[in-house]
């Protein structure tokens, strides 16, 4: 089975765990299977979020062997799928639906967000109102309302 990690040509496959089209353009991870229609093997393509919550094993080390992905893009996805992995999530509050954009719940009332800011990949761990404030002002008003109806209390004034 061979991985890899790459932006997509095109925007006609779709991720075989949520089966939303992958954007042109979008990362994705591809892994290499046995074709179930003709003699031989195929690529089958998932969002990079889904295999980070999914398949993080494969996307770790899809991850290692990416020269062309620059490693402050890779490292947002390793920590959720290092989360993943070491059964520390509780749940998934927030994700966006085609960037690997996410807000997880921990173990212990601990919380990871994934995003971007600026353009950067950005990476927030600690309480739920901690990384409810280092969320840019676009975004915030969605992460908060899921995590509210997710059952949690937040401060709704910044």
């Amino acid at each position: 089975m061979a991985e890899r990690l790459e932006r997509a040509s095109t925007g006609r496959a779709r991720c075989r765990l949520c089966k939303e089209p992958i954007d042109k353009g979008a990362l994705r991870m591809g892994v290499s299977g046995d074709s179930g229609s003709f003699d031989g093997t195929m690529m089958i393509w998932h969002h990079v979020l889904c295999a980070a919550l999914e398949r993080p094993a494969v996307l770790l080390r899809a991850s290692a062997l990416s020269n062309e992905i620059p490693a402050a893009v890779r490292a947002p996805l390793e920590a959720v799928a290092n989360i993943v992995r070491a059964k520390k999530l509780v749940r998934v509050l927030w994700r966006h639906a085609s960037e690997p954009r996410c807000l997880l719940e921990l173990a212990g009332d601990r919380y990871t967000l994934v995003t971007e800011l600026r353009g950067e990949p950005l990476v927030v761990r600690g309480a739920l109102d901690e990384v409810i404030a280092s969320v840019p002002d676009e975004d915030l008003e969605g992460v908060v309302d899921t995590a509210v109806a997710a059952g949690k209390s937040l401060p709704r004034a910044r």
